[in-house]
């Protein structure tokens, strides 16, 4: 089985079916969220890294709800403003991108962020579960489409800045192992690069 041709198209229909369209109106969005909602309930609200962070898991567990990972340093908060766009004969479709808060126990700070899983790895891991011989090449295609993707990204000079992909081992749920990081953990760690890099260039 050819892995690399058979996972190409799942990588190149998520990066010019979805990446290219939400990613451009990102930053925009992620500052007109945090102006009303800092107006509202929860003030000063700040998203330290203004980028979409794709989950990419090794094993192909992709949960529907954050609250499925039972973690106790992530949790869900108002999505970004939907984008509407006619696309394909359908008109004003719908995208939307949800927001989270991280918890850093150390400090008891909340970061912001805006995090989804790579919608594609969901059906190849349902593909897997109706057919046998997928299955056995599970892993490889998952780790095929993460860099497939990585290099559309790193080749996009104008988008590559708003997209950071987190290829990761484990469920992402709790584990004892630093080798299987949980969902909160890769993501504050993430952040704390991010924020670290920034400051390195003087941003």
């Amino acid at each position: 089985m050819d892995i690399e041709e058979g996972i190409s198209s799942l990588a190149t229909g998520f990066y010019y079916g979805y990446l290219k369209i939400v990613l451009p109106s990102l930053s925009e969005n992620i500052e007109l969220y945090e102006t009303k909602e800092s107006d509202g309930d929860e003030p000063g609200i700040n998203f330290p890294v203004k980028k979409l962070f794709v989950l990419i898991p090794s094993q192909a567990q992709v949960y529907d709800k954050v609250e499925s990972l039972n973690l106790k340093n992530i949790q869900i908060a108002k999505n970004l403003m939907e984008y509407r766009i006619t696309r394909g004969m359908v008109k004003d479709r719908c995208y939307s991108n949800s927001v989270y808060k991280v918890k850093d126990e150390r400090s008891s700070k909340l970061y912001y962020c805006v995090c989804e899983y790579a919608t594609p790895i969901k059906t190849l891991e349902e593909q897997c579960r109706e057919d046998a011989e997928m299955k056995k090449y599970k892993r490889e295609m998952i780790y095929a489409f993460y860099n497939t993707l990585k290099m559309m990204v790193e080749a996009d000079f104008e988008l590559k800045d708003y997209v950071e992909l987190i290829y990761f081992k484990g469920d992402g749920k709790l584990s004892n192992s630093s080798d299987y990081p949980s969902i909160d953990e890769l993501l504050l760690t993430r952040i704390k690069i991010n924020l670290h890099q920034e400051k390195e260039k003087g941003i």
